[in-house]
């Protein structure tokens, strides 16, 4: 009469190394995704406020685009900023996953 399997034998017919493989992408682009919402709220905050308030100020003083146009330059540089924040913090979190490996 021929053995049985085990139950546990039976069914585990992907190798460790695939299912750690899957469960490191699946990490990278849950760690993504929330890089990329936390980064297009601070967008949105960055690029809007400068410019309110520049339009507001041209509307206050008369100066039609003088106020709104050195609001649109100060958001693209604090744009650029948060951009590369982002880059950085998603780069450094990337590395922490490979050394606790």
């Amino acid at each position: 009469m021929p053995a049985k399997k085990s139950a546990k034998g039976a069914n585990s017919t992907v190798p460790n190394d695939k299912i750690d493989q899957y469960m490191a992408i699946v990490n990278a682009k849950q760690q993504f995704f929330g890089a990329t919402i936390n980064m297009g709220w601070q967008l949105a905050v960055t690029v809007l406020v400068p410019l309110f308030i520049g339009a507001q100020a041209d509307r206050m003083f008369n100066s039609s685009p003088s106020y709104t146009l050195t609001g649109f330059f100060l958001a693209i540089g604090g744009a650029c900023v948060i951009v590369y924040k982002s880059v950085k913090e998603v780069n450094k979190q990337q590395e922490d996953n490979k050394g606790k490996k």
